[in-house]
């Protein structure tokens, strides 16, 4: 789903996984894109901040970032 959505121009962003629930998302391989490409947040906070850089009119959001570079 989200490939398909990608190849539509829509960026999903991930936030607030509910802990346990990461590692079904996990297993079925629907994270791993996200977190490497850095769409995976802690909470909606960081997740809206990161979409106001995406579409213009914001900082870059690192601190709420989970993926490979940032914790």
């Amino acid at each position: 789903m989200v490939a398909a959505l990608g190849r539509r121009g829509v960026v999903v962003l991930l936030s607030g996984v509910v802990p346990g629930h990461d590692r079904v998302l996990d297993a079925v391989g629907a994270v791993d894109r996200l977190r490497r490409e850095g769409l995976v947040f802690a909470d909606v906070g960081a997740a809206l901040a990161h979409k106001r850089v995406l579409v213009g009119g914001g900082a870059p959001a690192v601190e709420g970032v989970i993926g490979s570079a940032v914790r």
